[in-house]
């Protein structure tokens, strides 16, 4: 029976959410037919026109795990159901990198649009291809802006290509000439009482602040004349200035907001890769003091046994191998545990990993849109817990 697809209704700014992620791993082919797909149609009018042709060829790159005549029919109408859809929908999709999951059986059963770009990719398997998704999120993670002078703020909030400003808080009005009066004294009386207003002015700010996000929530990004930048953050306490990513120079009175969207993304970009240069000096010190594995094979057997609070991915290589479900192991090398059902294969066996700890609950950082190199490792339960930055 065809069912309707299920689209999730998404502002740019949106992610997808936890209940739509676990909707997706609810699904199950035992056949391996299962399409998992993910295409950008770049944000060029002649990639309308080209877009039939890249849908087909990367359709044609969908391998099929298990052969035989019934399995070869359920690919071609996974196949035919995701061509159908995207000719009629690519015009949806302009822009943006969207994925759609289709079943021989059922047709198409999801399609959602993701907040960040993905490498285009087709995969068949028993169960959704999560890693480009979950990476997209993460790439997309939300963080605040503000932009201040001494006198007025801006609050923003962004996620992914997408920015909305959430308030404007205004500070106390005060007199705005000198004025020399008996000995300067009352021009040294305005300025200090400006200074005063100032400060609460910050203070009102940085409630706000951590009235829209908890001071462990997520990273915060400062704009503003390089003074009034400076001045603000000193008046932080140490909860919220923790959460400073970095700081941009911008004139709040001719800004627009795609103007702070640029100059707060360029810290962030910033800021993500210094996080990822953390987590990787700090596998590093786990691995060799017994705390953490690198490596495919040693990760998975980690992952396996329920053994990894955190799985790091850099990069996005396809490592086929083997699930098996009496005994749980995922591997790349041949497997016999003795059970009733024999392994079976899987086209990746990294997706397995995470799909794994999304299972035990735990955390997963995939890294950004151009690792250095493919690689992999696993934090074990019994290291030092570690902030890495993953908390939304």
């Amino acid at each position: 029976m065809t069912t309707e697809p299920r689209t999730v209704p998404a502002r740019d700014a949106d992610r997808v959410n936890p209940v739509s992620v676990r909707q997706l791993r609810e699904h199950w082919d035992p056949t391996g037919a299962l399409l998992s797909v993910y295409v950008t149609v770049p944000p060029d009018p002649a990639a309308l026109r080209e877009f039939p042709a890249k849908l087909d060829r990367l359709l044609a790159t969908a391998r099929p795990l298990m052969l035989g005549g019934s399995t070869g029919r359920q690919v071609r109408a996974a196949r035919a159901a995701v061509r159908q859809l995207g000719l009629s929908r690519v015009r949806d999709w302009f822009g943006r990198s969207t994925v759609i999951i289709a079943s021989g059986d059922d047709g198409v059963l999801h399609e959602m649009k993701l907040a960040a770009t993905v490498p285009d990719r087709a995969v068949l398997g028993r169960r959704p291809y999560l890693r480009p998704l979950l990476r997209a999120n993460q790439a997309a993670r939300p963080y605040s802006v503000v932009v201040v002078d001494r006198r007025q703020a801006w609050l923003f909030e962004v996620s992914g290509s997408a920015i909305a400003r959430m308030r404007l808080l205004e500070g106390e009005s005060t007199r705005a000439h000198s004025h020399a009066g008996w000995y300067g004294l009352e021009e040294y009386r305005i300025r200090h009482h400006k200074t005063e207003q100032a400060h609460r002015h910050y203070q009102a700010t940085a409630a706000a602040l951590q009235e829209l996000a908890p001071a462990n929530g997520r990273p915060l990004v400062v704009g503003g004349h390089k003074d009034g930048v400076a001045e603000f953050l000193s008046t932080l306490a140490a909860p919220l200035a923790a959460r400073v990513a970095g700081t941009f120079v911008v004139d709040p009175h001719t800004m627009t907001p795609h103007v702070v969207h640029s100059g707060a993304a360029a810290v962030m970009a910033q800021w993500e890769a210094t996080r990822q240069e953390r987590v990787a000096a700090d596998l590093a010190e786990w691995e060799a003091a017994g705390l953490a594995v690198s490596g495919v094979e040693r990760s998975a057997e980690m992952v396996a046994k329920s053994a990894a609070d955190l799985l790091v991915v850099r990069g996005d290589e396809l490592v086929p191998g083997l699930v098996c479900d009496d005994c749980g192991a995922i591997t790349t090398r041949k497997h016999r545990c003795g059970g009733k059902t024999p392994a079976y294969p899987v086209p990746d066996v990294i997706d397995e990993m995470v799909a794994r700890m999304l299972d035990t609950g735990g955390k997963i950082d995939l890294g950004g849109q151009e690792p250095a190199k493919f690689s992999v490792a696993a934090r074990l339960h019994h290291s030092a817990a570690v902030d890495t930055g993953l908390s939304e």
